[in-house]
């Protein structure tokens, strides 16, 4: 918690900082701690193999020309063929587990990584590029040291779009995944009509969806400025949080036993009396509830149907057909 609200901090100043340590304290107190972090680990884990290899795509779609028409017509194939269509191979290959939602959201979320680098590299403008190569840079040279440095901000998008990506992709291959992760706790409740550990923990991801927005937006330079103190910056700052990390890891390697204060205390928010107050909006506002479905159904869905029924004829095209 910490770390992240140091992060949100340098990303987006002190509101996205509280934001972002309220998420976190959300899980706590509902006891989605553990679930929300298994589906972080596979979410960090989807990233970084996005990114690189959209980013290497991207470079070749970029570079050679005749490769941009058949890597555009696969990306298309990847973003607009429903999860399920590639989950069940997948499924048949590797089997139940986590292994089937890594892959999967990798698939959904590499094409946002790649059309940002094509983006971002024909966007560099010419009298920068012009000026590397009248600096004497070797290709290799040009490209890390010119286009890259100048096509920073569109990449950086591209990976906050590639995170959304994996992250919302994530949840559905929770289905076959039967991993104890945010996205099974969500399918298992919703399966059980538990509505109230359904609206916790659809809560809890939207929370996290939020939060890691914000921050991969701020730090890609697009939330807005902040406004950082000044020991944000303070390399000793850093190396202190970094000692904790590379000390709290250590302790996990030795195989000691850290038992938190709160990891044996019942959730805060209860999720049966969720439940019982979301069933009990049902026979209390019974009239209200009936009277909004039919005017739905019979001031809207109702005439939307019948004009579309009556506009989408041949005539509309231009053409009537007759009988002979």
């Amino acid at each position: 918690m910490l770390v992240v609200g140091v992060v949100a901090l340098r990303a987006g100043g002190y509101r996205l900082a509280a934001f972002s340590i309220f998420t976190l304290g959300y899980l706590l107190v509902t006891k989605y701690w553990p679930q929300s972090m298994n589906t972080m680990a596979l979410v960090l884990l989807t990233i970084p193999i996005s990114v690189f290899v959209g980013l290497a795509i991207g470079v070749l779609a970029f570079q050679v020309k005749q490769a941009r028409a058949t890597i555009n017509v696969a990306l298309d194939v990847m973003q607009t063929m429903p999860a399920f269509a590639y989950l069940i191979p997948l499924l048949l290959l590797f089997g139940f587990g986590p292994v089937v939602g890594l892959i999967a959201s990798a698939v959904y979320a590499i094409p946002f990584m790649v059309k940002n680098t094509i983006l971002g590299l024909e966007r560099v403008p010419s009298d920068i590029a012009e000026a590397g190569v009248m600096s004497a840079c070797t290709p290799r040279q040009r490209f890390w040291l010119v286009d890259v440095p100048t096509a920073a901000p569109q990449l950086l998008v591209g990976i906050n779009q590639t995170t959304m990506a994996a992250f919302s992709i994530m949840i559905i291959a929770s289905i076959i995944g039967g991993f104890a992760d945010i996205g099974w706790e969500v399918l298992s409740s919703m399966r059980a009509a538990a509505f109230g550990q359904s609206l916790l923990a659809g809560g809890a991801i939207a929370l996290l969806a939020m939060v890691m927005d914000r921050i991969t937006l701020g730090l890609a330079g697009h939330g807005g400025a902040a406004q950082h103190p000044a020991w944000l910056t303070s390399r000793r700052m850093w190396s202190v949080i970094a000692i904790a990390l590379i000390g709290a890891w250590l302790i996990r390697l030795s195989g000691i036993a850290v038992t938190l204060p709160f990891a044996s205390t019942p959730a805060l928010i209860d999720a049966d009396a969720v439940n019982h107050w979301v069933l009990g909006l049902v026979p209390r506002f019974d009239g209200p509830i009936e009277t909004f479905k039919n005017g739905v159904l019979y001031y809207f869905i109702l005439p939307l149907r019948i004009g579309m029924i009556r506009a989408v004829t041949p005539l509309s095209w231009g053409i009537a057909l007759t009988q002979r």
